[in-house]
């Protein structure tokens, strides 16, 4: 955990950011534990798949992989 200088400005921040790369929806909340101030950033699960940068990815063990061809093509059919 790391103590924010400016949390009041990375809840209008990060919400934004999220929504200009991917066009989804996040909730930020500033929380406290003691003296130090953190953000917590919550996702929904989103019913369809989520572009990145008009790029698709899946996860595969601890790495990210983009999808293409007939692969994108059956993910966004499945879906």
């Amino acid at each position: 955990m790391v103590d924010l200088a400016e949390p009041r400005r990375l809840l209008e921040v990060i919400p934004n950011k999220v929504n200009n790369s991917m066009t989804i929806l996040v909730d930020v909340d500033l929380l406290t534990e003691g003296d130090m101030k953190y953000i917590r950033v919550t996702v929904e699960p989103y019913p369809y798949p989520i572009s990145y940068h008009g790029k698709y990815y899946y996860r595969s063990g601890a790495t990210n992989r983009e999808l293409t061809g007939s692969a994108l093509d059956e993910f966004i059919l499945k879906k």
